[in-house]
């Protein structure tokens, strides 16, 4: 797997691509937007997420 872009940045999505290929199983989740938000710079970081601050996850 190659960084296919600008910055050379490798991609969570791209992974997805990569398994299927190989042949295993892909499933997907439905969860809430504030659960999946990434953190993209240090701005980001001081929004935490009650999910992960606690640890605790959804059933």
């Amino acid at each position: 797997m190659e960084p296919d872009n600008s910055q050379g940045e490798y991609y969570l999505t791209d992974v997805v691509s990569v398994l299927v290929a190989a042949g295993h199983r892909v499933d997907a989740h439905l969860a809430a937007a504030e659960e999946t938000a990434g953190v993209n710079d240090r701005a980001n970081l001081p929004r935490p997420k009650p999910s992960c601050a606690t640890g605790r996850t959804r059933p």
